[in-house]
């Protein structure tokens, strides 16, 4: 009766180990995710300020002032260069986590059919091969 205890005990401990592992993925990537929204809004607004400079100058006949298209140039690309970054951490995130869903995994063998085999089982749960 103990054993089967300690079977219900190990079953739901992996599982709130699952949750807790998705769980915390789910809010990492939230996160950066809310921060890469944050960093495109940011870049199209520079975008609108850079074509609404170019075209107000082209519209008063002025020669387009190439420091200042440039400075806004540097500035969207340093955007570019944040947002690829916050994109890497994303999917590190994501590979962190199925990592650690691997290794919960990997803790528990496999039967030659592919169920996994809890310890101490004497047969397959799913095929019945003695172990």
């Amino acid at each position: 009766m103990a054993d089967f205890f300690d079977k219900v005990k190990e079953g739901i401990s992996k599982g709130v180990s699952t949750v807790s592992i998705k769980s915390k993925e789910m809010l990492e990537a939230n996160k950066i995710k809310g921060e890469i929204d944050n960093l495109q809004r940011e870049k199209k607004a520079d975008l609108e300020e850079l074509g609404n400079t170019i075209y107000t100058m082209f519209r008063e006949g002025k020669s387009y002032n190439e420091g200042i298209i440039q400075e806004k140039c540097e500035a969207l690309l340093k955007i570019d260069s944040r947002i690829e970054e916050k994109e890497k951490e994303l999917e590190k995130v994501h590979q962190e986590a199925q990592e650690a869903l691997t290794r919960q995994k990997s803790s528990s063998s496999l039967c030659t059919c592919g169920a996994e085999i809890p310890p101490n089982a004497k047969f397959c749960g799913k095929c019945g091969t003695k172990l």
